[in-house]
This record gives C-alpha cells, structure tokens and sequence, in this order.
C-alpha cells in the first residue's frame, strides 16, 4: 500500500500550508483522470484530497499553536493527516487522527496519514491513527480529547446529523465519567468552506438546545482567502473558516 501511494500520488506544498509535505492526488497524476475500476482499493481516495475546510483548520493551528499545546487532540475525519499534523507540530501532548476505510485491508488510510506524519517529521509516539467509525452508535467510546477537531466534516446532511448526536452523547458521556465542563472544558474547532449544509443544521441545533435550557455558541474564529488549486477542485468555492463550537 504504501509503495502504490508513493507511485500514485505527489508530494506538494501547493495549498494553504506550505509548511507542510503532504502526498496528494493532483492533475499531474495519472490516477487524476483513469477510469473508476482502474482504482485497486473499494473506498474512494478523500485521503488524498486536502479538502479546503481541512486547509483552513490546519492554517489556523500553525498560526495559533497555543490552541492545541500541551492537550489531547482528535482529529475526526482525518484524511490526508494534516490537521493532525499541525496539531502536533504546535506541540499537542498527544494527537488522534481518525478516519473510516471501508473494506481496505490494510487501510489505506491509516498508511496514508502515517506517511504523511513522517513526510513532517511528526513521530508515530505523538501521532497515534485509529480507523473505525466513531459515529456509529454501536462503537466502542472515542478516545478522550480536550480539543476536537473537524476539517470539512459538515459536508451532507446525514453526516452532519450523526455528528451532531455523537457530540451530545460524547459530552454526556464525559459529565457521567466525572470530567466536567469546568475548569477544562473541550474545544470544538471546525473548518468550513461555506457550505450550507453547516451553518444551516448547527444554526438549528444550537437553537433546540437552547431551547432545552443549555447556551452552546457558534463563533467564527478566522477566515481564510482559499488557494486556487481549492478553489479549482472545490466548485469555485473561495475561502473557508474556522469557528469554534462552544458546548
């Protein structure tokens, strides 16, 4: 797996973090443009796409390290790596990236964040991969974090649905095991390119729990003006940002 990622993919630094090597599927691959069955693995590559909400959310943690230093990260929906890369070069203790890889054996995604870690100089002691669904409801527990981290996850609206729920049982789950919201409560970092499918079903989440009697916020920490490969690749969409979601 690993000698078929370096074959098929480019090592680049075209996008939003130069900072950082990162081996992607771009326009100068032969793969860009083959035939869908000419692909060996059953999932599609979107670990070898650096989805632009996953662009800004990276910038801003190597523009803001003291975010993430010294706490437990989990990257969800990792991808190609990089926010978990970033978290752990602006000196995380400890950092999760975690995707789904249906059917690959061994999972390409875990090789692929893996030897993007190297590429980095980011060591596997402080960059730990965990491929499984941690949505699903009949899951085992996510590891702890004190900072979460979604890079372009709010893409569809079952998705999001899913996410939204995990997050209220993840945090329900901490209060009952004794980690309470004070003094040390989670981060919720998000990276988003505009898509309405974000603003639309948080919007409408944060209102029932108010409702219910809890204040969770959304705030908008910065914005990002997008590269033009992203913005080539992405529908024209043209910059991204980063919000917090304060629970």
């Amino acid at each position: 797996v690993r000698d078929f990622i370096e074959a098929n993919t480019e090592a680049s630094r075209e996008h939003l973090t130069p900072e950082l090597m990162l081996r992607l599927l771009t326009p100068r691959c032969p793969l860009w443009t083959a035939r869908p069955e000419m692909w060996p693995f059953p999932a599609d590559p979107y670990w070898a796409i650096y989805w632009p909400g996953g662009q800004v959310l990276a910038r801003f943690l190597l523009d803001q390290p003291g975010v993430v230093a010294g706490r437990a990260v989990l990257d969800l929906g990792s991808g190609c790596g990089a926010a978990a890369i970033a978290a752990a070069k602006a000196g995380a203790s400890l950092v999760v990236a975690n995707d789904i890889d249906p059917g690959a054996r061994p999972t390409v995604a875990a090789v692929a964040i893996s030897l993007n870690a190297e590429l980095n100089g980011v060591r596997a002691d402080s960059l730990r991969v965990v491929v499984r669904d941690l949505l699903s409801p009949h899951r085992a527990p996510s590891p702890p974090w004190d900072v979460l981290l979604l890079g372009d996850m709010f893409y569809d609206g079952s998705t999001v649905s899913s996410l939204l729920r995990w997050l209220e049982t993840s945090l329900a789950r901490r209060r009952r095991q004794g980690q309470e919201m004070e003094p040390s409560a989670p981060t919720v970092l998000v990276g988003d390119p505009g898509r309405p499918v974000f603003l639309e079903r948080c919007e409408a989440w944060l209102g029932a729990r108010a409702t219910a009697g809890t204040a969770p916020a959304l705030r908008e920490l910065a914005r990002y003006e997008l590269p033009e490969s992203a913005r080539r690749d992405n529908s024209g969409l043209s910059d991204g940002a980063v919000w917090t979601l304060r629970l």
